[in-house]
């Protein structure tokens, strides 16, 4: 069955709770100072309409992770939005579907149950954790028996919530189509347990993943998301971001020259978040004055390292 999408009404809010630009202190501080852009967010409403995850790629380090902590701060207080933090799942090479819901330590039952209790009768449940996307689907319907499951070091918050799954790209290619029943149905089965946990139908959980398209996805699974590219940001959307994240405006020839570099880099160009480490490394070394207005190269070059990440991009600017 396809999850229930959200109401009209609930989308109409859409335009008061996703707003172009959100003060840096409204954010947790992994996402401080980010901006979406206006095709995220139409991406963003697509996606709450339809009740279908969203796909995200980009550069590496151009905030598709950040999207995801933004989204969750922008939900927070909507109905049945408690949380302002996604749940994070990272993507492995050796990651399979059931890893995304929950994990079974097998090695930790048979330890405990032949080792140091013998003559006690040890549950399976008792050695199964909920991740990210399990987590996601039993807080939208908690019972006594889905708190058995949730992680005892870890508070979580009732509700809906967004989840993020990242560089879903880094996973095997079966994983992506074994999520899609789940996906579709936000039900799953415990098979140590025999139990099946479901989402409450009028609870959404919202899926975030994200993909540096190393490698393709399957087109069953790209058929049912929607799909955003996140473009890099041109000279006066920087501007904006560097002047959000150092609540100050940057010198504009420090702008230029990171362009220039990134024009001239042929290996790895540098992506928004280095631009901001290399601003931030500037700034602490009070550079953003008569280095940054007369561009004496011979100054910022010892942070170019922040950057640039091979010898012959680095070289090449020092050269130029």
């Amino acid at each position: 069955m396809t999850p229930k999408p959200l109401t009209l009404k609930y989308l109409l809010m859409m335009n008061d709770f996703i707003p172009k630009k959100i003060a840096p202190q409204a954010f947790s501080q992994k996402s401080q100072g980010y901006l979406p852009d206006e095709g995220l967010q139409k991406a963003v409403k697509v996606a709450l309409a339809l009740g279908q995850p969203l796909l995200l790629t980009g550069e590496p380090g151009c905030g598709k992770t950040q999207a995801a902590y933004w989204l969750a701060k922008a939900l927070k207080g909507q109905p049945h939005f408690n949380s302002d933090q996604p749940l994070v799942f990272n993507a492995k090479t050796s990651s399979v579907a059931t890893d995304l819901l929950y994990t079974y330590d097998a090695l930790a039952h048979f330890h405990a149950a032949h080792l140091k209790e013998p003559h006690k009768d040890l549950a399976a449940r008792d050695f199964i954790t909920l991740n990210a996307l399990g987590q996601a689907i039993a807080l939208t319907n908690p019972t006594d028996r889905t708190r058995a499951y949730w992680p005892k070091n870890k508070t979580l918050v009732q509700g809906s919530h967004v989840v993020l799954i990242d560089e879903i790209d880094k996973a095997p290619r079966d994983f992506p189509n074994d999520l899609l029943d789940v996906m579709e149905r936000f039900a799953f089965d415990i098979k140590e347990t025999n139990e099946t946990l479901k989402k409450d139908p009028e609870k959404p959980v919202v899926v975030v993943l994200t993909s540096n398209s190393e490698k393709g996805l399957p087109d069953a699974f790209l058929r049912r998301c929607i799909f955003y590219h996140l473009p890099f940001p041109e000279k006066p959307d920087l501007q904006e971001i560097a002047k959000v994240h150092f609540n100050e405006k940057v010198p504009p020839a420090l702008l230029d020259y990171f362009l220039a570099l990134r024009e001239k880099a042929r290996l790895k160009k540098p992506s928004t978040s280095e631009l901001l480490g290399w601003l931030e490394a500037l700034r602490l070394e009070e550079l953003w004055g008569g280095a940054a207005a007369t561009l004496e190269k011979e100054l910022l070059a010892p942070y170019l390292g922040v950057l640039l990440k091979n010898q012959d991009d680095l070289a090449r600017a020092k050269r130029s």
